[in-house]
C-alpha cells in the first residue's frame, strides 16, 4: 500500500501510544473502533521543537527528536521479555511487506531497518502490546534516540562516530546499535557491503555501553517496505 502523509495528529505523546485498533480511537466501554482517518503507514515530519513538544519526558521513554514518525502495528510475536525484549531506542524491522507490521526480532543480515522504538519495555509505564498500533520514528533524515549494545566495539567512542545496527542476532544485544570504530576485520567487499546496509547515521552524543545515543540519521526517506 502507498505511504500517506498525515496532516492531523491524534492527541497525546508520540512515545506513549499503544492502541488496540488501527484508528487509534475506540469506545472505552465496548472497545468498538471509532473512525479517525488514521491507518497503518500514515506518517508526518516534525521539527526538533515540535517533536520535543509531543514527547513524554518521564517514565523511561526515548525522547522524540526531529524526523519522520509513522503509525505502525507491532508484530504479535515481538519479544517483550528476556533477551532482546522491546526497549526504548531499540531498532525495529519490517516484518511483512506491504502491511506496516514491524518487529524487534532481528532478521538475518540486520538490514531491513524500519525505524526505532520510542515507548518503554513491558515493565515500564508506556509499553506497546504485541499486535497493537503505535508511533515509531522511521528510518529517515532526522535525529533519533538509539539504544547501543551492552559493550560497544569502539573502545574510544566520540561524537561524530558512525553508528550501525549491531547485527547481534537473538541475544541480549538483539536489535541494538553499535559504534564499530576501527575495530574488527580489515575491510573486504563483503563486510563493506554489509555495513552499508546496517549504517544508520552519525552520533551527536558520544556512544557509551548500554546507553541511549542521539544519532543523526543519514538514510534517505521516506521509509518504505
Amino acid at each position: 500500500m502507498p505511504l500517506k502523509r498525515l496532516e492531523v495528529i491524534i492527541p497525546g505523546a508520540l512515545n506513549t501510544a499503544n492502541s488496540p485498533v488501527q484508528s487509534g480511537q475506540y469506545e472505552p466501554i465496548t472497545g468498538l473502533e471509532l473512525p479517525s482517518g488514521l491507518v497503518a503507514g500514515d506518517y508526518f515530519d516534525m521539527t526538533e521543537t515540535e517533536a520535543n513538544n509531543y514527547s513524554n519526558s518521564s517514565g523511561g521513554v526515548a525522547t522524540c527528536h526531529c524526523g519522520r514518525y509513522m503509525w505502525v502495528q507491532m508484530d504479535p510475536s515481538a519479544v517483550i521479555t528476556g533477551n532482546g525484549k522491546l526497549t526504548p531506542g531499540q531498532i525495529l524491522w519490517w516484518k511483512t511487506p506491504g502491511s506496516y507490521i514491524v518487529t524487534n526480532v532481528e532478521p538475518t543480515g540486520a538490514t531491513k531497518i524500519a525505524g526505532f522504538f520510542l515507548n518503554t519495555n513491558n515493565t515500564g509505564l508506556y509499553p506497546v502490546t504485541p499486535g497493537n498500533y503505535f508511533f515509531m520514528q522511521a528510518l529517515a533524515p532526522g535525529r533519533a534516540s538509539i539504544q547501543m549494545r551492552a559493550t560497544i566495539s569502539n573502545t574510544g567512542p566520540a561524537v561524530g562516530d558512525s553508528v550501525f545496527a549491531a547485527g547481534a542476532g537473538a541475544g541480549a544485544d538483539a536489535s541494538l546499535a553499535d559504534d564499530i570504530g576501527g575495530t574488527g576485520t580489515p575491510p573486504t567487499l563483503a563486510n563493506i557491503a554489509l555495513y552499508i546496509g546496517r549504517f544508520i547515521g552519525v552520533a551527536e552524543t558520544a556512544p557509551a555501553n548500554g546507553s541511549l545515543t542521539v544519532v543523526e540519521i543519514q538514510k534517505a526517506g521516506p521509509s518504505t517496505i
